[in-house]
């Protein structure tokens, strides 16, 4: 917890306000206290002065912190080391902390230089920022399993730290692969680096300032998988003479063995060391790049550097010379303060603009003593006047430039073109694009990259040609098919290739599974590709007139000009095979399939003879007989006429109506006799006609010489009434559509009591 130290000065006196709630000695040395809860009685280690130890005695050599102190007559648990509780403690060289501390504040141990070991049991959740900062002396630290938040420069400028170590048992951070790091799991983002930190390939980012102040590292290797870097992670690395990026990373690169660490996409360098010669491609150098390079003695600026970020090169003392090319437009405050300048030379013709803060922070700001020497193209002195103050003299020398093309902008581009002084060497780059390689200079010169002194204006044309590359197209077999637009083409020329079919063959498939065509390929390298053809394929179906009579087969895909087997079988013996549809009678047939065709087998089924025919047709008539299929319904009629009545079959059977089941030729004859005891006429003067007789729908009654009325009863012949009506006038007319066919008795019967009977057949 921070204390705000406040000081009330009153008119006559002056009282000083304690940092501390209360101080508790044990093991023989005083700390002070803050109580942070009266109710749950906890407090933190505190400072005793109002800005720190001040005057106090501050604790020395191996320090236990106790885990319960007392004030009052009351215990109290510490539970926090809190913020600046032990800073510049420098006689400090170790310290146990309690288990019953969680949290390790702000501050707590900074500047602790004499601290060579700590033990932070596992009840701390958090360390917060620059806990240990500038602790220098520190060579090892154990994560304990149960911290979930590390703050930000929490290890920075401790130079001595060469393992860090996080428990196993930590769901939060990590030391993946023993990298001598701390990593946060959940995002691979590395937290801490120390000197012997190995960046694991699962590693994706890395913090602001992740490494600052390690003073022993030596080299560093960027993996393939990292695609983030704070700013400032490697401020502070003196010792580094070696920076790489794995040529797999696809964010950064260390492009022309550059020691620095580039950013591909921008051309920004982020991050230099003593070792590193910038490469005339990048645009801009990030702020802090080169941050604390004591080792660093000169910088070359290529004329493609237009910006310098802030702090760039602040306290680089090692160097002394500074060339800063032609393209510089921005450098950034403090870029190279607290350096050893000694000459600047700049080949802008417009000076750079200075992004300074206030007048305190300046791009050349507390340099160890005043740099010497300006040197600027002549005739352009006056325009950098405002830079006087930080150089004894501004001189000039004679600036040409250096002009750079290309034959073809899209096959290549140059860099290190610009102002040079006279005499000076520049180099100059042919970069060829993808597909493309560098020739020579237009002078004839083929070496890439070239330096040049430079004594007057000069122009240099960089020759780029593409490479050529072959396409070659094969079918897979010549007889089904052909191929065209082949050759020998230019690096990403656009070619349209033909796979082209012969009759009854289509195209399937290219050899890379394309299956477009024609088919437009940009041309990146050497290519062979088959064109797979196949035959046309067809439809051949067969079916039949009737399924419950046969069933065929044959139906299928076919190749053009395959042979296909058709066969029509039927169901059983009572059916039998007529033809195709075609007219081939041939059950089982060959045929050759050119076209998608459809085949209709006609089968036929057994057919029978019924024959019904009357004994003696002047008695009555038969209906029924023809040619039926097998194993349908027949339905015969015997008939009889007026007068008569049906008695039998010839098979014996009494029904005038009958239905079987054909299965073989039948023969039937129906046999009649004369209706015996009804009188049809009995003393009658009527005369009396019913027609149709035979009927099957309307039957009228007419009656002549009828006087009054009669009776009309009609019955079948069982003697069964079927209809009773009376009679008026000369008739009557009646329906017989839905009655059984029969024969039925007529009787009228008159009002004198005579009657008259008359028969009448019903058909359907």
């Amino acid at each position: 917890m921070k204390k705000l130290l406040l000081y009330v000065v009153i008119m006559f006196a002056c009282n000083t306000l304690w940092a501390y709630d209360f101080s508790y000695t044990y093991s023989g040395k005083t700390l002070y206290y803050n109580i942070i809860s009266s109710t749950n009685h906890t407090v933190e280690v505190t400072y005793p002065g109002p800005y720190g130890w001040g005057n106090y005695e501050k604790p020395s050599g191996a320090l236990s912190v106790p885990s319960v102190v007392y004030s009052g007559g009351v215990s109290y648990s510490v539970t926090e080391i809190g913020s600046y509780a032990f800073s510049y403690c420098v006689d400090l060289t170790s310290v146990t902390i309690p288990n019953t501390v969680t949290t390790i504040a702000d501050d707590a141990f900074s500047n602790c230089v004499g601290l060579l070991s700590v033990s932070i049991p596992n009840s701390v959740t958090t360390i917060d920022d620059f806990a240990f900062s500038y602790c220098s002396s520190l060579t090892s630290i154990t994560i304990p399993s149960s911290v979930t938040h590390i703050g930000l420069y929490v290890f920075t400028w401790c130079s001595a730290l060469t393992s860090i170590s996080v428990d196993p048992g930590n769901t939060v951070f990590d030391s993946r692969n023993d990298c001598n790091a701390v990593i946060e799991s959940s995002t691979n983002d590395l937290v801490v680096g120390c000197m012997n930190t190995t960046i694991p390939n699962t590693v994706t980012s890395i913090r602001f300032c992740a490494f600052r102040g390690c003073i022993g590292l030596t080299s560093i290797t960027i993996s393939p998988t990292i695609t983030y870097i704070g700013v400032a992670a490697f401020d502070g690395c003196s010792g580094l003479t070696s920076i790489s990026v794995d040529p797999y990373n696809g964010v950064y690169d260390s492009r022309d063995n550059c020691n620095a660490i580039i950013k591909t996409a921008t051309n920004e360098l982020i991050a230099g060391c003593m070792n590193t010669i910038i490469p005339n491609t990048v645009s801009s150098i990030e702020s802090f790049a080169f941050g604390r390079c004591s080792g660093l003695t000169s910088i070359t600026i290529p004329n493609s550097v237009t910006s310098i970020g802030g702090y760039a090169f602040e306290r680089c003392e090692g160097l002394t010379t500074v060339n800063l090319g032609s393209g510089l437009i921005t450098i950034g405050a403090t870029a190279f303060s607290y350096a050893n300048l000694s000459t600047v030379t700049c080949a802008a013709n417009n000076p750079p603009s200075f992004s300074n803060t206030s007048s305190y922070i300046t791009t050349f700001g507390d340099c160890k003593h005043t740099i010497g020497q300006l040197i600027v193209p002549c005739n352009r002195q006056s325009y950098y006047s405002s830079w006087s103050s930080y150089f004894d003299s501004i001189t000039c020398n004679d600036a040409y430039t250096m002009t750079l093309t290309t034959n073809n902008s899209s096959y290549g581009q140059v860099s290190g073109g610009g102002n040079y002084f006279s005499g000076s060497t520049a180099t100059i780059n042919a970069t060829p694009y993808d597909g493309h390689y560098f020739l020579n200079w237009s002078d004839g010169d083929t070496c890439n990259p070239r330096t040049v002194q430079v004594l007057s204006d000069t122009s240099f044309t960089a020759l780029f040609a593409p490479y050529q590359y072959t396409i070659t197209l094969v079918s897979n077999n010549d007889e089904w098919g052909d191929v065209s637009g082949g050759g020998t083409f230019d690096y990403g020329t656009v070619i349209t290739l033909h796979a082209l079919p012969a009759s009854h063959y289509h195209f399937d498939r290219w050899s890379d599974n394309n299956n477009t065509n024609p088919r437009s390929l940009t041309v990146t390298s050497d290519k062979t590709l088959t064109a797979f053809f196949v035959k046309d394929q067809h439809q051949v179906t067969t079916v039949p007139n009737n399924a419950s009579w046969g069933s065929v087969s044959g139906s299928g895909t076919y190749d053009y000009g395959s042979t296909a087997t058709l066969v029509a079988v039927p169901i059983d013996a009572h059916h039998y095979f007529s033809n195709w549809n075609d007219g081939v009678t041939e059950a089982s047939r060959l045929i050759t399939v050119l076209s998608d065709t459809v085949f209709t087998a006609h089968f036929g089924i057994e057919q029978h003879t019924v024959t019904v025919t009357s004994a003696d047709t002047s008695m009555g008539f038969v209906t029924g007989d023809g040619l039926y299929d097998y194993n349908s319904i027949a339905t015969v009629k015997a008939v009889p006429l007026n007068g008569y009545q049906f008695l039998h079959w010839s098979d014996g059977n009494t029904n005038a109506l009958r239905s079987f089941r054909v299965t073989q030729d039948v023969e039937l004859t129906a046999y009649f006799e004369a209706v015996q005891g009804i009188d049809e006429v009995q003393d009658s003067e009527q005369i009396i006609h019913v027609f149709p007789n035979p009927a099957n729908n309307v039957v009228t009654l007419q009656l002549q010489g009828m006087t009054g009325n009669a009776q009309l009863t009609v019955t079948d012949m069982l003697g069964r009434e079927v209809m009773c009506k009376q009679l008026q006038g000369n008739g009557i007319s009646f329906s017989v559509a839905d009655w059984n066919p029969d024969i039925y008795l007529l009787k009228i019967a008159f009002n004198d009591g005579s009657y008259v009977v008359r028969k009448l057949i019903v058909t359907h």
